[in-house]
């Protein structure tokens, strides 16, 4: 019997949710689930399989039928299973019956014979009651002796003291309760998984594999998709730990020591917190290093003026503000609007860079001293990494640039200018690149981000795969042609004609939306899936009265159901039906979506 799979589960949306609930659902998690971003190609299958069911009225309507039918059994057999549990539970809910079980089981009828009527069991009974009675007959006595002579018995302390264990006992109760009714977590913090973070966030605006968006706010990704860093304009719920003393942070302090002061930090990238009015660094040993606090240092400067005698015009005292701010509060300037669109000035200009501005930005190849000389000293550094707020420069063994991320758009950096009316291809070289698309938002060896979206060069530097996230890259393989169709066997040249330019290309997949098709070591189509239902494929036409059946050819199953809305290998598909080969001929079907026309 095949295993039942809760679609619903894998779409993270409840029993008789609304088509738009699915489908939105179904893109947040393609996001972050597909290949092309670092997905894991089986779980992306099995999302993509419930989103197919789930999305077709007709399919959805069977399978809710399967779902009822499969949770009513587990909920029968539940039931059952906790109606003789509470059987079992209260025969043998005592001890010493628990441990007399099997006795009783071997000879009921003489166990009970010999405990009911033999003289000693009520010999037994009578004593204790004897001693029962004698013992409350003393207490009573001894009582009364005691209130005739003024002496209470019971005091209001000991009520008290009754009143106020019962008390706690209520609190620890309601506690109790209250603990278990507790809400789930509606906060991520450093740690948390990228699934979690959907969970409390929501699918975010934009994203990469590293990096994704919240209004004006970002979070940071490790390769293994825990949280690292963020940056949170307003926008992120994120908390690590509230304030709970007061005091002043020092050099040294531990980071825990810093949120038990401070709190949760406004931004965190690497080893530098940043605070309201407070950036904090970190040193190898996760100590502080390095404390800057604007305030206190303009209050400084202040102190320094009134020591020489001489009051500051208000002129004067606002330039020295702005200095201090200038200096130690960059952190207020870190705005993730950048992440909305290249920087225009960077690529509107076709014309070359006049001499006057040649040593105002760096690039590829350049020096430290030539990036210290144009960025002034680095925020901090770690081994061959410079940053600059959060942004980040990095550095070859002979000190030259070899790459960089412009995460706070502060870099001066340079590539090249933008070029109109230009696009790049597969095949391109970086410099055909920089002309259609300027300088990149980030280099990462043969990685290059303008935005969210990526180009992938090989080892001759030329384009081999682009992702185009972000809807920005100026990329084209070829134009689209009206009333063409493509089929298994098909060249990329057909593919292209018949569906344009595609969405992204990763190795020998190629994806248009969510659909996707695949090609062989010879560069012919081997398979296809039509998720978003907007492929031009065309395997053959359905005939009228057809039907097919175990041992029927690809040809007879084409003539009986026309073109499958998925190939992948000997496995056909028809929405959620599918349909197995084996030696080109049917092995096996299943008819989920009851729609094959079987024979």
């Amino acid at each position: 019997m095949n295993q039942f799979t809760d679609y619903y589960t894998v779409l993270s949306v409840p029993f008789g949710a609304s088509s738009n609930a699915i489908k939105d659902s179904f893109r947040a998690k393609a996001k972050v689930l597909h290949p092309d971003v670092g997905g894991d190609s089986e779980v992306f299958q099995r999302l993509r399989k419930a989103y197919e069911i789930l999305s077709d009225p007709k399919s959805r309507e069977n399978y809710d039928r399967l779902y009822r039918l499969y949770f009513s059994k587990i909920t029968n057999e539940n039931l059952n299973q906790n109606q003789n549990n509470e059987k079992n539970q209260t025969r043998y809910s005592d001890p010493e019956k628990q441990s007399r079980k099997r006795d009783v089981h071997i000879a009921p009828q003489k166990k009970i014979e010999v405990a009911v009527f033999s003289p000693p069991y009520w010999f037994g009974l009578l004593k204790i009651g004897g001693i029962l009675l004698t013992t409350v007959g003393i207490f009573l006595i001894t009582a009364n002796s005691l209130y005739s002579k003024g002496i209470p018995v019971f005091t209001n302390d000991i009520s008290s003291s009754s009143r106020t264990s019962a008390s706690q006992t209520s609190s620890a109760s309601s506690i109790k309760t209250d603990t278990n009714s507790e809400e789930l977590p509606s906060y991520f913090t450093l740690g948390s998984s990228s699934k979690f973070v959907i969970k409390i966030m929501g699918k975010p605006a934009t994203m990469t594999d590293k990096k994704w968006k919240y209004g004006n706010s970002i979070i940071f990704f490790d390769e293994n998709d825990f949280v690292v860093g963020y940056e949170n304009n307003g926008e992120l719920k994120v908390l690590l730990k509230n304030k709970t003393k007061n005091g002043e942070v020092r050099k040294g302090y531990s980071k825990i020591q810093v949120l038990d002061l401070l709190g949760t930090p406004k931004s965190i990238l690497d080893e530098i917190w940043v605070f309201e009015s407070v950036t904090i660094q970190y040193d190898e040993y996760q100590q502080v290093t390095s404390i800057k606090d604007p305030i206190k240092q303009l209050d400084k400067g202040k102190e320094e003026s009134l020591t020489t005698n001489r009051t500051l015009t208000k002129e004067e005292s606002n330039v020295e503000t702005a200095q201090v701010d200038s200096k130690f509060n960059k952190s207020e300037e870190l705005s993730t609007e950048h992440f909305d669109q290249l920087d225009q000035s960077k690529v509107a200009s076709a014309t070359e860079k006049p001499k006057s501005e040649a040593n105002k930005e760096f690039g590829l190849g350049a020096s430290m001293k030539d990036v210290e000389k144009i960025m002034g000293k680095p925020t901090s550094i770690n081994g061959r990494d410079w940053s600059y707020d959060f942004s980040r420069i990095t550095f070859d063994r002979e000190g030259k640039v070899e790459g960089y991320s412009d995460i706070s758009d502060n870099l001066k950096v340079w590539l090249g200018n933008q070029e109109a009316n230009t696009s790049f291809s597969i095949g391109s070289t970086k410099s055909d690149v920089i002309k259609a698309m300027g300088t990149p938002t980030s280099v990462n060896g043969s990685n290059w981000s303008y935005d969210f979206s990526s180009v992938d060069f090989n080892r001759e530097s030329e384009v081999e795969g682009y992702s185009d996230i972000s809807d920005n890259l100026k990329v084209w393989l070829g134009n689209q042609e009206a009333n063409t169709n493509f089929s298994i066997g098909s060249t990329k040249n057909d593919v292209i004609k018949a569906m344009g330019t595609p969405t992204s290309v990763n190795g020998s997949n190629w994806s248009y939306d969510f659909s996707s098709v695949d090609f062989n070591r010879e560069g012919k189509v081997e398979g296809y899936s039509d998720i978003s239902d907007n492929l031009k494929v065309w395997l053959g036409n359905q005939e009228a009265n057809k039907s097919f059946s175990i041992g029927s050819t690809k040809s007879d199953v084409i003539k009986a159901m026309g073109t499958p809305t998925s190939v992948n290998g000997s496995s056909w598909s028809y929405d959620f039906s599918s349909i197995t080969f084996k030696d080109g001929v049917v092995a096996s079907y299943s008819n989920i979506s009851s729609n094959l026309r079987i024979q």
